[in-house]
């Protein structure tokens, strides 16, 4: 009988070595700069380049919807939200509820943002909610309509 030989172990960097903190570090910069600064395009291609190199979009993710709902200029507001709904496809395209929960809000928050609408109408209608789609518009229609301009 022949004993099987142990196959030495590669040894893996310590989950926390500088270069990752150093990673993180870039990442939490880049994120309150984006906050900070949200006409600023460079500061979310920044954020989203760290994101895409940790593979961490989460956290991008919640920034872009907390942002979308600041007071802000109706163009930053667009501007941002359309990269939200960008990066949204990218990273959770498959998650139709939350698309649809952050169209939802770009609309809500801008009743003339036709591109929402229109995307979230297809997203729902493309997913077969009708249900969803259904008390969208009525509470569309129970806020005195949509200000489309479409």
């Amino acid at each position: 009988m022949s004993e099987k030989k142990k196959r030495p172990r590669i040894s893996q960097a310590p989950r926390n070595s500088q270069a990752d903190v150093a990673a993180e570090q870039a990442y939490a910069a880049a994120l309150a700069a984006a906050e900070a600064s949200p006409a600023r395009a460079e500061a979310w291609d920044q954020a989203e380049e760290i994101a895409q190199r940790l593979q961490k979009p989460d956290d991008l993710a919640a920034l872009y919807r907390q942002v979308i709902n600041k007071p802000l200029d109706p163009a930053i507001r667009e501007e941002v939200a359309r990269r939200a709904v960008s990066y949204h496809e990218e990273w959770f395209g498959d998650d139709v509820d939350a698309l649809s929960a952050l169209l939802g809000r770009i609309v809500e928050m801008d009743p003339k943002a036709g591109w929402a609408f229109e995307r979230l109408v297809m997203e729902l209608t493309d997913a077969r909610r009708w249900t969803d789609l259904l008390a969208f518009y009525d509470q569309g229609v129970a806020k005195g309509g949509f200000e489309l301009g479409i």
